[in-house]
């Protein structure tokens, strides 16, 4: 390609335009909202809206308080699942290893935040919540399997 002086618009005008692009793209990537547990950004979103009255002290005990809730559903689902498995080895080490993940996920060496902070009970409560309900459903999915191939039950 021959550069004239009539080619110095078109070729400032791609540099630009590729400038503008990179800018953009580099704006993008400091400003894109994190992809946590639940995919949507915003731990235990629900249960947090259920404890914002009060103080900070309330809400980390609210917060708790529902993650206890929580955590005893996916027992319960947890238990109905192992108890109606031939063999449930495979759960029960996938529920010991999916609850070494979630604990390392919902740690302060991943919040970063310290530990005696006045957020961090209700920040790690959120987290666990996330963690948790998303268990349940995974379990849940498990329970109702009754197709050919499925990991056989007792009554079969």
């Amino acid at each position: 390609m021959k550069f004239s002086i009539n080619t110095l618009p078109a070729i400032s005008k791609a540099i630009s335009l590729k400038l503008l692009i990179s800018i953009v793209a580099l704006f993008l990537s400091f400003h894109t909202p994190p992809v946590l547990a639940g995919d949507d950004g915003d731990f235990g979103q629900t249960t947090r809206h259920l404890c914002s009255k009060g103080g900070q002290i309330e809400i980390n005990i609210c917060m708790t308080k529902e993650y206890k809730k929580i955590d005893a559903e996916m027992t319960n689902v947890y238990s109905k699942l192992v108890n109606t498995l031939k063999s449930p080895e495979g759960m029960i080490q996938s529920q010991k290893a999916w609850t070494r993940y979630r604990d390392a996920e919902c740690s302060n060496k991943v919040f970063q935040i310290g530990t005696q902070g006045s957020l961090y009970p209700s920040m790690k409560a959120a987290c666990l919540i996330d963690f948790t309900e998303g268990r349940i459903k995974r379990l849940q999915w498990h329970l109702a399997q009754t197709c050919n191939g499925c990991p056989p039950r007792k009554n079969n």
